[in-house]
């Protein structure tokens, strides 16, 4: 019996070996690791993306980790980046397929492959046209209003803004009034149940970690009915769309408030693409080849409400943070703004397009903060590149935040330096050096959507106000780097301008 017990453990110490030997096979870096378990304790306590800057800070732009014994190799290095994001796409199409996703993340843009990816997301990318956005600049300006009154409020009572929250509401109202087509009043109400099913669609857990570290696991998570995004919060999101459809014309249900009334909400884009069940109103036929099933129609929805929130919140409270601690930027910056739309009228879309300094501004604080601090693909055939072969199976991991703060991509990382995106350096930039919303024919839908958002809501503010730091203020920034960039206990303070 001794003997039994001593030889599966023999085998099973001895087939882990082996296992960790796969980055040493390729002759590609590893980092320290312990056996059996291997840096999945860092992974997990450190988290992914902190975990994968410091192992590329220490080892290397290409290295390697194991989660246990499944392998996952970090690159930074901006060459092989450009091959796995676009020149060799058709190799690196799709993202790491994680297990027991559940239901409606297994169905969204973002883990879809082959052509599914590609009809869903035309459909997708036809819901930001420039038509669309000019009818999208009217309502941002509108749910300005309460916003500035909020800073209003603060300054009277000599307050600095908590950045995140004061923004994270305005984010909210403009997102459920943009894609549901919603006048929820956010702004004022942080404890709507709207609000909290949003914030709390995203809430990692052991259960849900457990087979992304074990992937064999998955179909038995599946079973177990594992799921991301909590069951209570889908069902809440599906009872929110329902209702909104089944009432027919959304625009009416919201009083036409903030120039809804003329508005045609991006779920009601997306619904006349798609083939619903019985219960739901049959939308006007469209003529288009591909139609949405209703898993792919609500997981777009619940898939932007969620994550265009975040990334809007994050880049508008770091761009005032970076503001408030750069007051020579900020000059230059309301110098554009009271030349080009010095009144709330003024702003459109054509005006908003010429204010060039201002999408510099923007542009650096996405390199500095990138709202999707990393990106990964799936190797589905086994290639070469220079000294390192990538077997086919192997997830690469990409941090962004790594390669937008890589001193020999950019010079003095970490200064705040809008002139690096003036129109003669930007044309020198690669692409793959600036990886804020992905990169390559993945890239996020909605970038030029959430820059001309911040436009709009940076000139309101400027407008009138200015940003300065305050005794709250923290120096340096505390970030929180989980799947999407998180600033901490960001206050600043908004001081009318003078004159």
């Amino acid at each position: 019996m001794w003997t039994l017990a001593i030889g599966v453990i023999v085998i099973f110490l001895v087939y882990d070996w082996w296992c960790h030997q796969y980055f040493k096979r390729l002759g590609i870096p590893v980092a320290p690791y312990y056996p059996v378990i291997g840096n999945a304790h860092q992974w997990l306590s450190k988290g992914n993306n902190n975990f994968g800057e410091e192992c590329v800070r220490k080892y290397g732009k290409v290295v390697g980790i194991y989660k246990f014994r499944s392998p996952l190799l970090y690159v930074s290095d901006k060459n092989i980046v450009k091959r796995v994001l676009v020149t060799d796409f058709s190799k690196f199409p799709n993202h790491w397929d994680i297990p027991a996703l559940g239901f409606p993340l297994d169905k969204s843009l973002t883990y879809m492959k082959g052509q599914q990816w590609k009809d869903v997301r035309a459909i997708m990318t036809a819901s930001f046209t420039a038509s669309k956005l000019k009818q999208m600049v009217g309502i941002f300006n509108g749910i300005c209003d309460p916003l500035l009154e909020n800073i209003a409020n603060a300054h009277v009572h000599n307050k600095p803004i908590d950045a995140k929250k004061v923004f994270l509401g305005y984010a909210l109202q403009n997102i459920s009034a943009i894609f549901l087509g919603l006048d929820i009043s956010c702004q004022t109400n942080l404890d709507h149940p709207f609000v909290r099913r949003i914030q709390g669609a995203f809430s990692p857990s052991l259960f849900t970690l457990i087979p992304i570290l074990f992937p064999w696991l998955g179909p038995l998570f599946e079973l177990m009915g594992a799921n991301i995004i909590p069951k209570e919060s889908v069902a809440f999101f599906k009872k929110v769309i329902h209702q909104s459809l089944e009432g027919g014309d959304m625009i009416r249900q919201c009083g036409g408030g903030n120039g809804l009334n003329k508005y045609t909400a991006i779920v009601e884009e997306l619904y006349r693409h798609t083939d619903l069940p019985a219960n739901l109103p049959i939308p006007e036929e469209t003529g288009k080849p591909k139609r949405l099933t209703y898993e792919e129609f609500f997981a777009a929805c619940v898939l932007q409400l969620t994550a265009n929130n975040e990334a809007t919140s994050t880049i508008l409270t770091c761009t005032a943070y970076q503001l408030a601690l750069s007051p020579e930027v900020q000059d230059k910056l309301i110098e554009e703004i009271d030349r080009n739309a010095p009144n709330p009228e003024d702003i459109n879309y054509d005006t908003m397009s010429k204010m060039k300094y201002t999408e510099m501004v923007i542009y650096e604080c996405f390199r500095l903060y990138p709202p999707v601090v990393s990106t990964d693909r799936e190797c589905l055939e086994t290639v070469t590149y220079g000294k390192y072969t990538l077997p086919k199976g192997l997830v690469v991991h990409i941090p962004a935040y790594s390669v937008q703060h890589d001193e020999d991509v950019w010079p003095d990382p970490e200064k705040f330096h809008p002139e690096r995106f003036s129109p003669e350096n930007k044309a020198s930039i690669e692409p793959v050096a600036w990886l804020p919303f992905g990169g390559g024919p993945r890239i996020c839908v909605a970038v030029k959507f959430i820059t001309i958002l911040i436009k709009v809501v940076l000139t309101r503010i400027l407008q009138k106000y200015r940003f300065e730091t305050c005794s709250e203020t923290p120096i340096p920034l505390t970030m929180k780097k989980m799947t999407m960039l998180e600033p901490q206990d960001v206050y600043v303070r908004v001081v009318p301008k003078e004159g």
